[in-house]
């Protein structure tokens, strides 16, 4: 009877560890296939692709850069207004994701109350939408390391960060969208502890402001590895402005000045450095549309 009893034992466990591989593969299944399906995310901080006349000019420059994800600056006025529609329809015509792209600094002061009010507006737009036009995901570019405060006590403000983007998250999560922090390549050097924290509590998907072209290699190398580890879409985010003294854009962080030919190469070398799923994202649409972003390499003025 008792080795029965160990034998049911026995069977019960080794179910259930074929049960969690099996639930794992399945997992790892579904995120590179998420993987897959967004390797190329483009920011737009401007409204040109809600233009339905003109929308084929728009899609050629998605085209040309293989974009399959759009963040797009959303407020909650936008969201419930009249071109929220065409905006829509015209990036799901052209099997492009849109992300809802919001944040701010203020935020660390002021609260959570604007970010709410986005996210309750798209969880009332989505409740009203057919399927392809509905927004899954919303990217927080809050860029709290930007506060005078950061640079005095960065470890507390930090944390003041985490916490405010856990709530923000667990927030979203509740009215199924998913959070992509977009951050610079440094954080996790302020404490590696709170950044694995960070990751753990406030990021569904992570995208790195990874700009320095000398280091862009290895610069993301402790963000993708701790991605890698907890199953988190990374990607990469190359800077196509030209340089701007006043927007902190500087040669050596843009590709704006490398060509088309010399964006991909670096892309490649990206892709080659980390690994097939680093994602890779573009900052930002209307420099490239209105071809600012230069198809032939040129020296800054």
């Amino acid at each position: 009877m008792l080795v029965n009893r160990i034998k049911k034992k026995n069977m019960v466990l080794s179910a259930t560890g074929i049960l969690a591989v099996f639930l794992t593969l399945v997992w790892c299944m579904v995120l590179a296939e998420k993987n897959k399906n967004h390797e190329v995310s483009m920011f737009s901080w401007n409204y040109e692709l809600e233009d339905k006349e003109n929308f084929w000019e728009n899609e050629k420059t998605l085209k040309e850069f293989n974009v399959t994800r759009v963040y797009q600056l959303m407020s909650a006025d936008y969201i419930q207004g009249q071109k929220m529609q065409d905006y829509m329809e015209n990036l799901s015509g052209a099997d492009v994701e849109v992300v809802c792209l919001t944040g701010d600094k203020s935020w660390l002061y002021d609260g959570l109350e604007e970010f709410r009010g986005i996210v309750d507006a798209l969880a009332e737009y989505n409740q009203q939408a057919e399927e392809p036009y509905k927004i899954r995901n919303i990217a927080l570019d809050v860029e709290g390391h930007t506060l005078d405060e950061w640079q005095d006590e960065p470890k507390k403000i930090f944390r003041q960060y985490i916490q405010l983007m856990k709530e923000a998250r667990e927030y979203a999560n509740e009215r199924d969208l998913a959070v992509i922090q977009v951050i610079p390549t440094f954080l996790d050097e302020v404490d590696s502890g709170l950044f694995e924290a960070f990751l753990l509590d406030c990021c569904d998907e992570l995208s790195v402001m990874n700009y320095n072209k000398k280091n862009a290699a290895t610069a993301a190398r402790t963000e993708y590895d701790l991605c890698g580890k907890y199953h988190i879409p990374i990607e990469s985010v190359f800077e196509m402005m030209p340089v701007d003294e006043e927007q902190g854009v500087t040669e050596n962080i843009t590709y704006y000045y490398e060509g088309h030919e010399g964006l991909k190469k670096a892309i490649k070398e990206i892709k080659s450095a980390y690994g097939p799923d680093m994602g890779i994202g573009l900052h930002h649409f209307t420099v490239i549309h209105e071809g600012n972003c230069v198809s032939e390499p040129k020296k800054a003025l």
